[in-house]
């Protein structure tokens, strides 16, 4: 059999591989009554091997066999370093069309349960994660790293805040725009990270906005990954502050639903333990030289 040709959707999911096959293949076959002409070799000159794709009961001559020349070896490396620069931009600004922080671009899940949901994302994955704990435990770092995850898999995700929701839909009110399609966008992407959950000031037009986003998640069944500094208990009192106690219950219950509790605990990891390297040395010397300053008053 001839070599695999495999390539990669719009959406950045890897399509089905297609064999190629020889002339001799196809004429056994059936699919053609003779061999085309051999290609030559825009380098060397070497007589290659067409390869084809069977379509319909019959043949496509889509490519050759390769040649081992210097110069065809040097343009199927550049080839294959501009294939991969391509579809590094591509994802780059998929990722950026995403939502997801440039802080957090480069981001791997560090907790068990995140990095085996971001493991198992696909297309067919409906259930998400409620990520809550105190403020620098590194929920908005494994959210990230699953949306990333969603997004190399070819999901369409959203990363996003209650807050971000709320003003760009209110935005819509005076700039013409349709709400209903700024709604739309959260309610029905195929996966969404709604970040620091209960940090908005609750109304009773925002209690019901975010209930109509995450009720059409839950019966449409896509996942959905949520942060917050509150347990479900606590977030559910603090959107009922607004009055609607029954909307905050029914809001909570369908995460509850939705949503494996993932509770992250201890020091906040934005102090020295992340910083990068050189900002750590930095701070070390700054340190050093302001205890150097202060021994000259002792």
């Amino acid at each position: 059999m001839g070599d695999f040709h495999a390539d990669t959707g719009r959406d950045g999911r890897e399509t089905r591989p297609q064999v190629l096959i020889t002339p001799e293949e196809a004429i056994a076959r059936g699919f053609a009554r003779e061999a085309p002409p051999p290609v030559r070799c825009a380098h060397c000159g070497r007589q290659l091997r067409p390869l084809g794709i069977p379509v319909f009961g019959s043949i496509a001559w889509v490519s050759h066999e390769p040649c081992e020349c210097d110069g065809s070896v040097r343009e199927r490396m550049e080839e294959e370093q501009r294939i991969l620069e391509e579809r590094a931009m591509e994802r780059e600004r998929r990722l950026d069309r995403s939502g997801i922080p440039l802080r957090f671009r480069r981001a791997a899940p560090t907790e068990a349960q995140c990095i085996a949901y971001a493991d198992a994302i696909s297309g067919s994955t409906s259930d998400g994660l409620f990520i809550h704990g105190p403020v620098g435990t590194g929920k908005t770092h494994n959210a990230a790293a699953v949306a990333i995850a969603a997004s190399d898999r070819g999901l369409r995700t959203v990363f996003t805040s209650a807050i971000a929701i709320f003003s760009n839909i209110r935005e819509t009110f005076d700039g013409g725009g349709s709400s209903k399609r700024a709604l739309e966008r959260y309610a029905s992407c195929e996966m969404l990270v709604l970040d620091d959950l209960g940090k908005e000031s609750s109304s009773r037009w925002s209690l019901m906005t975010l209930f109509t986003i995450v009720n059409a998640r839950y019966e449409g069944m896509r996942p959905t990954v949520i942060t917050s500094q509150y347990t479900l208990g606590q977030l559910r009192a603090r959107l009922a502050s607004t009055g609607e106690a029954e909307t905050a219950a029914a809001i909570v219950s369908r995460i509850a639903a939705m949503c494996a509790d993932v509770t992250l605990s201890g020091p906040d990891l934005r102090g020295d333990a992340w910083k990068p390297l050189g900002m750590q040395t930095m701070q070390r010397t700054c340190d050093v030289a302001k205890r150097s300053k202060l021994d000259n008053f002792r």
